[in-house]
């Protein structure tokens, strides 16, 4: 017998992701100095006056997006970055980032400045690896030569 298959697999899988509970607000929710917005969320925040805590999934792999689930009819809504220009980062990155922040001792810590600094960390990496290429590709030309430089021995 095959096994039950589920209804809808894209709700099946964002069923197992973390959960993260915020307040709704006017300028859609907020985790982790990120902000998401979504139009499809303004029946929502018109529906009540006092901010309403929602259950929100979020995928560590990619952040650009979360799904808050809908108390009516139990299914997800996808809300993007509210500026959609922001690359997708990974929670690992994003920590990373805040923790980089941390150590340069920055002040208050807003979302440009996380986004700030997980590119220029991407920059680095960029360059350490196109050197590290060079550096290799140096050290073999390098040691070519040294075989070339040296005269063979003459028989006796």
């Amino acid at each position: 017998r095959a096994p039950p298959t589920p209804r809808n697999p894209r709700a099946f899988l964002i069923d197992f992701l973390p959960v993260v509970r915020r307040s709704l607000q006017r300028d859609g929710v907020v985790i982790d100095h990120i902000h998401y917005f979504s139009d499809a969320l303004r029946p929502w925040i018109e529906r009540s006056d006092t901010p309403q805590r929602v259950l929100i999934r979020r995928d560590p792999r990619d952040l650009s997006r979360v799904h808050i689930l809908d108390p009516d009819d139990g299914g997800y809504l996808e809300v993007p970055y509210r500026e959609v220009s922001r690359p997708p980062v990974s929670l690992w990155e994003h920590r990373l980032a805040r923790a980089r922040l941390r150590q340069q001792r920055r002040g208050e810590l807003d979302e440009s400045m996380l986004f700030a600094a997980i590119e220029e960390m991407r920059d680095i990496e960029a360059q350490a690896r196109t050197t590290t290429r060079s550096t290799r590709r140096n050290q073999a030309r390098r040691l070519g030569l040294r075989v070339i430089a040296e005269p063979a021995p003459i028989p006796p």
